[in-house]
Parts: C-alpha cells; sequence; structure tokens
C-alpha cells in the first residue's frame, strides 16, 4: 500500500483484506506499505498485520522523527523497516541553495542544518553522504535501506558509501554535538 496518507480507511478496509487473502493462500509473501509520514503510517500498522514498512525521509540526519513511536510499534509488532529517502531528496547529497529535501525546494534553515552537518563531518574525515547512508542501520527496527540511484554509478558509489569505514565515535560525536538524536531503542 503506497502513499496512503489521504487513504487510510481505503486502506485498512478494502486493500489490506483482499492483501491478506492473497497472504494467507501463499500467492505473496508479505503485505507492507510505503509512506513518507509518520502518523498515518503507524496508523495503518496499527489497524493491519503488516510485515514491512518503507517509510522514507524521517529517520535521516535530519529527521529523527520515526524512532519515536514508529519504529518501537514496528519492532514490537515484528514489523521490518526499509528507509528511504534518506538523504532527504537531494539537500544531504549536496546542501546548497536549490537543493530540495521532501521533494520541495530546501528552506535556508533545513540547508543550513545540512551544511552544518557536513562541515561538522569533513572536519572528522566522514563523507556526508556516506554517513546519511549508513545512519538509519544504526536502529533495530531498520532492516535495510534504499538509496535511490538514478544512474550505475551512483548504485556504485552508493555501494561504497555503505561499505566505507566511519570514523570511530561519530554517531556519539553528532549526539553530543546535537547535531541528532540519540537511538531510542
Amino acid at each position: 500500500m503506497h502513499d496512503a496518507e489521504d487513504h487510510i480507511k481505503e486502506a485498512v478496509e478494502n486493500a489490506f483484506p483482499v492483501l491478506a487473502e492473497l497472504r494467507s493462500q501463499g500467492l505473496i509473501k508479505a503485505i507492507g506499505l510505503g509512506m513518507n509520514y509518520v502518523v498515518p503510517a503507524l496508523e495503518i500498522m496499527r489497524q493491519t498485520d503488516l510485515d514491512i514498512a518503507l517509510i522514507a525521509g524521517r529517520f535521516t540526519l535530519l529527521d529523527q522523527s520515526a524512532q519515536h513511536e514508529l519504529f518501537p510499534y514496528a519492532l514490537a509488532n515484528n514489523i521490518d523497516i526499509s528507509m528511504g529517502g534518506v538523504l532527504n531528496s537531494g539537500v544531504l547529497a549536496n546542501p546548497v541553495a536549490g537543493a530540495t529535501y521532501n521533494y520541495l525546494p530546501a528552506s535556508d534553515e533545513i540547508i543550513a542544518r545540512a551544511a552544518k552537518i557536513g562541515a561538522f563531518l569533513k572536519e572528522r574525515n566522514a563523507p556526508l553522504i556516506a554517513t546519511a547512508l549508513q545512519f538509519p542501520l544504526r536502529h533495530p527496527a531498520v532492516t535495510s535501506v534504499l538509496t535511490g540511484p538514478r544512474t550505475s554509478a551512483e548504485l556504485r558509489a552508493n555501494a561504497a558509501d555503505f561499505d566505507l569505514e566511519l570514523p570511530a565515535g561519530i554517531w556519539a560525536e553528532l549526539e553530543d554535538a546535537g547535531l541528532i538524536e540519540r537511538i531510542q531503542a
């Protein structure tokens, strides 16, 4: 069930029962949702029996809101979490004027926050993109990260960034500096 923010009742009452029947017949293995916002995703999760949820942009270097209620619910109910939008639609790849955040032009405040995090990381020899890609996997609820490369070169770069060893203690340093929230597990 994708982008059902404005169709929660239909997702719960119409789509989910059909998918649950297909799962019970063995025709599909799992039922999931893909959403951009925590509150409606959590509402659907609480009213259905999901196996997986793709949450975009809500557990990134700029936004850790998914860890407050959604991740604990997912862990308690064995729902795998896939994180998408980990670069917040671009601003964490290149925090400059004209960058996008959540599919819209980024505000000056968001660009400044992303640039501040980038500068902090640069001082510690931690590339911003590599750090942003690896960040979501710190939480035990997150089982996978989708990167959304546009080209094969970006795909190879993403793979290299996942494999890059970040400086020891970088997460604690970011937390101590107040640039990210501490992990709530």
